[in-house]
């Protein structure tokens, strides 16, 4: 399966999820950036990234009060 199949395939599935199973040198040093509604909720899921060791995480808060573009 290539690459772009499978994004296109996981854009048309709603509620479609992307479980990550790379080994942890794999993924360590990619850059997450993470955000909820509110930024409590990020702030809990940077945590648990970091404990599982992701090492490049960052909290970007609440889309609440985010006022960019948002595309969906």
């Amino acid at each position: 399966m290539g690459s772009i199949k499978v994004t296109k395939e996981y854009q048309s599935v709603s509620g479609a999820v992307l479980l990550d199973v790379r080994t942890p040198q794999e993924y360590k040093d990619i850059p997450l950036f993470v955000y909820c509604y509110s930024g409590s909720r990020s702030n809990q899921a940077e945590n648990e990234l970091r404990r599982m060791g992701y090492s490049n995480v960052t909290n970007i808060g609440g889309i609440s009060s985010y006022s960019g573009k948002v595309e969906r």
